[in-house]
């Protein structure tokens, strides 16, 4: 009896994978539950048809799971992934939520979105943005200056995030050659004479609005001429006629400094070309 014994602890000892044969059937559980609809489960590349709570027995490692999410398509959320490790005789529970995504998009398109140094695609791209948090994602475009921005709280919440991208300085340079061209662009454009702008438009403004102003005093002073002179008051017809001829002397001087607003508005934004 006791030959047989060290005879099987030799061969347990020897061939230790003997020993684990007996346990090699026994499998760990994991029950996934989710209070969203799902389109179906994939784990390890195997596609389960199977609405939640499901409940999956799997062999001890390292598993993949998948949850399909129904609104993948409108760029709203994405996929569930995760990776297990199942050990025997254990359960594990995952209750499923998709992550939201947010619609990066850029003007112009088609800019580079960049993480860390990595490309992480081209705009428009949705991106799941929780995963950098806190982190800084820059957009990139030639001929463009690079946008950076912070992933905050308030980022992750957006459904998208539009970011328009400045066209570079094209006589931009660092060479001593160019800076005479560089100080002469910059010179260049409406912004140059932005205030001559803004004061001639408030003037011939204010202008035109006193020449129609008094217009119309001025219209109204000589119905009133007419009637006065159709009932015979003289004296009354005398006064109204000389209140519309002040009222159009008004008038013709607001239109002129329209006139002359208006040329002078002209004149500076042709020079700024």
């Amino acid at each position: 009896m006791i030959k047989r014994l060290v005879q099987i602890i030799l061969i347990m000892a020897v061939f230790p994978e003997m020993s684990s044969a007996q346990t090699g059937g026994e499998k760990g559980v994991v029950i996934l539950t989710s209070s969203f609809p799902v389109e179906g489960v994939v784990i390890d590349d195997s596609l389960h048809n199977h609405g939640l709570p499901y409940r999956v027995e799997l062999a001890p490692g390292l598993h993949s799971i998948i949850v399909k999410n129904p609104r993948r398509f409108d760029y709203l959320q994405a996929d569930f992934f995760r990776m297990v490790e199942v050990r025997a005789n254990e359960e594990i529970k995952l209750t499923i939520e998709f992550p939201s995504l947010t619609l990066v998009n850029s003007y112009p398109h088609d800019a580079s979105i960049v993480a860390g140094g990595i490309m992480l695609g081209k705009t428009p791209m949705p991106l799941e943005l929780s995963r950098y948090k806190n982190q800084s994602l820059a957009l990139q475009k030639s001929g463009y200056d690079d946008f950076n921005f912070l992933v905050t709280d308030s980022a992750i919440q957006k459904s998208s995030i539009w970011i328009t991208l400045d066209p570079k300085d094209p006589y931009a340079s660092n060479h001593h050659d160019n800076e005479f061209k560089t100080e002469a662009w910059k010179e260049r454009g409406i912004g140059k004479n932005k205030n001559w702008l803004i004061i001639t438009s408030v003037l011939g403004i204010t202008s035109g609005g006193i020449a129609a102003y008094y217009k119309n005093k001025a219209d109204n002073a000589f119905e009133k001429a007419k009637r006065a002179r159709r009932t015979g008051d003289r004296d009354l017809q005398a006064k109204l006629e000389n209140r519309t001829e002040k009222y159009d002397r008004y008038s013709t001087i607001g239109f002129i400094g329209l006139q002359i607003n208006l040329g002078a508005a002209v004149y500076f934004l042709l020079k700024a070309k």
